[in-house]
């Protein structure tokens, strides 16, 4: 856990007779278990903000950004916009709990108010390294909303298998039945409208 947690705030508009509010916030050095902590009030109702804030687990937020507006409509505030980047490292992810952890990840996730989009330079899953990576939300407010995640994936050729079915019967089958180490490479698209 670092020593020095680095944080600036700047804000514009602020007062009682403002209809926006516009805001900067710039963390370095935060343990993610504390991320909560430093998480801009008005944007933990967001979707992607209560993801990540649920299921990333360990690791280091090393430098980040948030700019933001507030629309101020009578007793309602709204997020306006948002541009946000985030510099991780050592990051486990238990994304689902029918599949297998993803540990140790590294990489640069980007936030608007429209979509997403997460680099993965790195990562282990079971004994292989996760490399490459990409996972993306073109438009959260899209008909339907498609997660595309891809990457590659370098060791044993059933921990890739594993992520297709990690049911215990197809497990002990391609672990008895596949001996050999891959190269794999991925692209899942997942409809999150359904």
């Amino acid at each position: 856990v670092p020593q020095n947690i680095d944080m600036s705030l700047v804000l514009t508009g602020v007062g009682s007779d403002e209809q926006s509010s516009n805001f900067y916030i710039k963390l370095e050095n935060i343990a993610n278990q504390n991320l909560a902590k430093y998480w801009p009030v008005f944007l933990k109702n967001h979707d992607a903000s209560k993801w990540v804030l649920e299921n990333i687990k360990d690791g280091l937020t090393k430098n980040s950004y948030a700019k933001f507006s507030l629309q101020h409509n009578g007793s309602a505030t709204e997020l306006e916009d948002i541009n946000s980047q985030v510099i991780f490292s050592g990051v486990n992810l238990q994304y689902d709990k029918h599949f297998p952890e993803i540990k140790n990840i590294s990489g640069i996730a980007n936030l608007t108010k429209k979509g997403m989009k997460i680099d993965i330079s790195g990562g282990d899953v079971l004994q292989s390294k996760l490399s490459n990576g990409a996972v993306i939300i073109k438009d959260f407010f899209a008909k339907e909303i498609i997660l595309e995640i891809s990457g590659s994936l370098a060791g044993s050729f059933p921990n890739a298998l594993r992520h297709i079915d990690n049911e215990e019967r197809f497990v002990n089958f391609v672990e008895k039945n596949f001996i050999a180490q891959a190269d794999t490479k991925f692209e899942v698209d997942l409809n999150l409208s359904d």
